[in-house]
């Protein structure tokens, strides 16, 4: 039980701490990521990329990106460069079509 309660009281000091001193601040944009600072770490910010189905509606995941840019569904590489991509869960800082992802990769490579 005492172990419990010390679990719960460090919860709480961390949490009073971080409510108190975390200040996440945009920095800058670079190569296509936002980086935020908090307590002193430096974050990227992820995005998954999906295509609309125009029949349908339904979209469907194509691509990831955190600190690189990688594939979610291995047909999405057969995709026309062109494809129009959109955000799901974030913004697209660049990315725009399947060349875009395309190109992104390529570049995970230097």
């Amino acid at each position: 039980m005492a172990n419990t309660d010390g679990k719960q009281q460090l919860l709480k000091l961390l949490k009073t701490f971080l409510d108190k001193q975390t200040k996440a601040l945009k920095l800058s944009t670079l190569t296509g990521f936002c980086f935020y600072t908090v307590l002193g770490c430096v974050y990227d910010m992820s995005t998954t990329f999906g295509i609309r189905i125009p029949t349908t509606g339904e979209v469907i995941e194509v691509a990831f990106r955190t600190h690189y840019v990688r594939w979610e569904n291995p047909l999405a590489h057969l995709l026309p460069d062109e494809t129009k991509v959109e955000p799901l869960d974030n913004s697209a800082q660049g990315i725009y079509t399947i060349g875009d992802i395309r190109k992104a990769i390529a570049e995970n490579a230097h």
